[in-house]
């Protein structure tokens, strides 16, 4: 089933952006903290996550290109002189919140001297996440790397750096691919006294179609699955494939009085929430395993009717 993530391989309103864990190995220049204008506290809405920007993305893309470590004698070159399989990223986020950036140097040396350079001049801050080789035995060899302290704001942050030999020389292309969380809109974040009952409903589909339901009134436990909601950033809109869902989920909170808005949230145990208020589809977020975890737990719903 195919949710939105990766293809193949959390924002919100209030808090600082954290400071960037990135600094150049061999270089004196830091990546300063970046930050975001807060909310007055006065808005009273929930603590949860931070909402990042394309400006924070930006900032980011710049920083990770910059801080790549090529051999001395690398130097740029334009696109249009590389063949095709250095002509785009080794893969793609698709995301209507992507920063993307790359560039391209040629190195008069081997392939295997430049990738083994590469992965052993990794910049401070960045750890190794994955590699491989496109196209068969002759394609680019790839390395990516990801921030290991990832900014507040930011769903994905990654530099990919792609080699490939060229007649004598080694053609080098490195890609930075930022995805920043966007704004959750404040309807839909869950106020527990505003609410009287969380209706918890689970289908389930293994070994056959059962429903499980309960209406929790206590405050605390109402509480405790609203933070688990609030928490989470909203989703950027990445696709990615997942397994079977197994089980269906629902959450609706009652309101205690006449005029407040009901909220229905359905964890879909492929990473995402699907969010309305009073009817009315708001921006999906992104996680959401804690939640069906919470819930599952509070229906005593059995280990064999869960997402399998």
């Amino acid at each position: 089933m195919e949710h939105a993530g990766r293809l193949g391989p959390v924002p919100g309103l209030l808090a600082v952006l954290a400071a960037v864990a990135l600094a150049a190995a061999g270089c004196g220049t830091a990546i300063q903290p970046a930050r975001v204008r807060t909310r007055p506290a006065s808005t009273g809405l929930p603590a949860a996550s931070v909402a990042g920007s394309r400006g924070l993305a930006e900032q980011i893309s710049r920083r990770l290109l910059r801080h790549l470590m090529l051999p001395p004698a690398a130097q740029p070159i334009g696109s249009l002189e590389v063949p095709g399989p250095l002509r785009h990223p080794p893969e793609r986020i698709g995301s209507g919140h992507l920063v993307q950036r790359h560039a391209i140097f040629t190195v008069p040396r081997s392939a295997g001297w430049v990738l083994r350079y590469i992965r052993t001049h990794v910049p401070a801050g960045l750890a190794q996440t994955g590699s491989g080789q496109l196209s068969g035995p002759t394609g680019p060899r790839s390395v990516m790397w990801e921030p290991r302290h990832r900014p507040s704001g930011l769903y994905r942050a990654e530099l990919d750096v792609s080699v490939l030999a060229a007649g004598g020389r080694t053609l080098v292309r490195a890609d930075t691919q930022v995805v920043w969380n966007p704004p959750r809109s404040s309807v839909e974040y869950i106020r527990p006294a505003r609410f009287s009952a969380a209706r918890l409903s689970v289908t389930a589909f293994n070994p056959r179609t059962r429903t499980f339901r309960r209406s929790i009134t206590s405050r605390a436990v109402i509480a405790a699955v609203a933070r688990s909601l609030n928490r989470l950033p909203a989703d950027p809109g990445v696709h990615y494939f997942c397994p079977a869902i197994m089980a269906d989920y629902q959450i609706t909170f009652v309101p205690a009085a006449a005029g407040q808005v009901p909220v229905v949230a359905t964890p879909n145990g492929c990473n995402g929430v699907s969010m309305t208020a009073a009817g009315v589809p708001q921006p999906g977020l992104i996680g959401g395993d804690a939640t069906i975890a919470l819930i599952t737990r509070l229906m005593n719903v059995p280990a064999s009717a869960r997402i399998g």
